[in-house]
């Protein structure tokens, strides 16, 4: 057996920055955590490459004296905590010591810092976490932290990380949570040398919600609020008519720091499932909890993502609460007050018990709801189809060969959507399961692709919309515009983050879904997923815009569109997969079925 020994200082140093490093975004959040901190009503974030070449972050707080410039970049060396005994009362973003240590091991690193008015400072250089000496330099008052060639010196790091693209969504989505939990301080964000933010401080958290997610989103948002003698919470929720599938903002801040909680999550989609129509729409929202730090533990997790309630079930009860109250309020429940307690009792005691159950899983509770029916037709014809008549006989353009399977055959048969997800028919040999989603998104694929030699046929608007975006998410659009074209769409740069549509696709959009298609788009570009089957940009569009503009889990559908949209599906070239080579639809044979009732 190879023998135990101690490893040298340098290399736990790696392994610990590792730990609390692990891509750009972690040393951000951790720089931004220290200035605030700091005192500082002003924080600037430059990063490049997607903060893989550079880093740097400035703000004008308390700043670092000249002697304590090298205790800053030692392991666990920190201001915030002075024994164990703190660890259960810590009130501030960064505790361990270990932000600038780390930064310092994984990166050519400066720290620059002044604490006095004068305009004298002091620096101190790092390369691979050696140290250099402390230099005089000219400096205002506050810290300046600038990481240079990140994992330089750990090869085996940074052939993990992700696109410069990948990366750079990740530092802005890290900077978007902590602009919206600090509305008092102003922060600018500049990326390869482009302003993307420049938020002013402001009063409260709507308003800074407002400028990170927009003015039309911030407005509609609801207000909760509830407290007891352990905790308080401010919740800002989107309305029941504004639940999508995917929401874009989920964020819970305990003692404004962001985390995930299984416990808070749960009781916010539970309160919320009772007041909305469409099958699976879940909310966007935003909760601002404080609670007594003893109350909670903040070092179970090395990047501090995750925090430990000492109560999780009083926890999912309080949110519980506080949203399911405001939400009666909202929809303007008539019931009369007793009775609504009694009612909104009970509820939250069912919700609770089925949180206990499936702590761990999706929200089984939903599952366990009756299906959802179509409506069929009174006299549904007793003619089946031969599924392998559907897929295998066609012509090279795609359509169906002289089978005696017209496209009005669909009319005829009687087709059930399951839950408002998949549509199932009977063929002749079996049972067909057709996901409604991947399926028209196979159909505007191909439509797209079909069109894009020319030009998908525009309808113009009779009034322009006007939709503000995030400056990446326009920066993203503007970029790829000639597609968004040549697909139908008239987008031009309406100043600030805002883009007006002034005509749509005229055959396969309402204008009720055009701000949801393009955000979901938008969505499918800054994924980057499935390159392999997006071989180019061309496909990478038609598929990301058939993502983004096809029917969704939870769309109910009319027969008539069940079979318009299963008449469509089999006359494509290739009716098996979506864009993104998910199935589009599942057969059952008769003997499959009859196995399973052992016949």
């Amino acid at each position: 057996m190879p023998q135990i020994k101690l490893l040298e200082k340098k290399v736990v140093e790696q392994i610990a920055a590792g730990e609390v490093i692990e891509r750009p975004s972690s040393i951000v959040k951790e720089l931004l955590e220290n200035s605030i901190d700091s005192g500082a009503d002003k924080i600037t974030v430059f990063f490049d490459n997607g903060g893989i070449s550079r880093i740097k972050v400035v703000d004008n707080g308390c700043g670092i004296e000249k002697d304590q410039l090298l205790l800053a970049i030692t392991p666990h060396a920190t201001s915030k905590i002075t024994n164990a005994e703190d660890l259960y009362s810590v009130s501030t973003m960064g505790f361990r010591g270990e932000a600038l240590a780390s930064a310092a091991s994984a990166s050519k690193f400066t720290l620059s810092s002044s604490s006095t008015l004068d305009g004298a400072g002091y620096k101190i250089s790092s390369y691979g976490g050696q140290a250099g000496i402390v230099e005089p330099i000219a400096h205002v008052k506050g810290t300046t932290v600038e990481c240079l060639d990140l994992f330089f010196n750990l090869p085996a790091r940074k052939k993990f990380l992700k696109s410069e693209k990948s990366e750079k969504l990740s530092v802005l989505s890290v900077i978007e949570h902590v602009f919206a939990a600090f509305p008092t301080i102003h922060f600018v964000c500049i990326a390869d040398g482009k302003k993307l933010y420049d938020v002013c401080a402001v009063d409260n958290h709507r308003q800074r919600i407002s400028q990170v997610a927009g003015t039309d989103f911030a407005r509609d948002l609801i207000y909760c609020r509830n407290e007891n003698s352990e905790m308080s919470a401010e919740i800002y929720i989107c309305p029941p008519k504004n639940a999508k599938q995917k929401p874009k903002y989920q964020n819970l801040y305990v003692n404004l720091r962001k985390i995930d909680n299984n416990s808070v999550s749960a009781a916010v989609r539970e309160s919320f499932s009772r007041f909305v129509s469409a099958y699976g729409n879940k909310p966007s929202w935003f909760c601002f909890l404080d609670i007594e730090p003893s109350k909670i533990d903040v070092n179970v997790h090395p990047t501090k993502q995750m925090i430990k309630f000492d109560d999780e079930k009083a926890l999912f009860s309080f949110i519980f609460r506080t949203i399911f109250r405001e939400l009666e309020r909202y929809q303007g429940n008539a019931i009369n007050p007793a009775a609504k307690t009694a009612h909104t009792q009970d509820y939250l005691q069912h919700s609770q018990q089925n949180f206990a159950v499936e702590e761990k899983k999706e929200n089984k509770y939903e599952l366990f709801t009756n299906p959802k029916f179509s409506e069929s037709p009174e006299n549904p014809s007793q003619i089946s189809i031969s599924f392998l008549d559907m897929v295998s006989a066609r012509r090279e353009d795609g359509k169906p060969l002289g089978t005696g399977i017209n496209d009005n055959v669909w009319e005829n048969i009687a087709c059930f959507q399951i839950h408002n997800r998949y549509i199932a028919v009977s063929v002749t040999d079996g049972l067909l399961l057709i996901d409604q989603h991947a399926a028209h998104e196979r159909v505007l694929y191909e439509k797209i692709l079909d069109s894009m030699e020319t030009e998908i046929e525009s309808q113009s608007l009779l009034f322009p919309i006007t939709m503000e975006l995030k400056p990446f998410e326009k920066e993203i659009l503007l970029s790829v515009n000639e597609f968004f074209s040549k697909s139908g769409f008239d987008i031009k740069d309406f100043g600030g983050n805002t883009v007006a549509i002034y005509s749509k696709p005229a055959d396969f959009l309402y204008e009720s879904q055009i701000k949801e298609a393009i955000e979901d788009i938008i969505e499918q570009f800054l994924k980057e997923n499935n390159a392999h089957v997006l071989s180019s940009v061309h496909r990478h569009f038609a598929a990301s815009y058939a993502c983004g503009a096809a029917i969704k889990f939870g769309n109910a559908l009319k027969n008539e569109e069940m079979t318009s949209l299963l008449t469509a599906l089999f006359s494509t070239k290739n009716p098996h997969i979506c864009p993104h080579g998910r199935p589009t639809f599942s057969k059952l044979s008769l003997n499959e079925i009859a196995k399973r009732f052992l016949r």
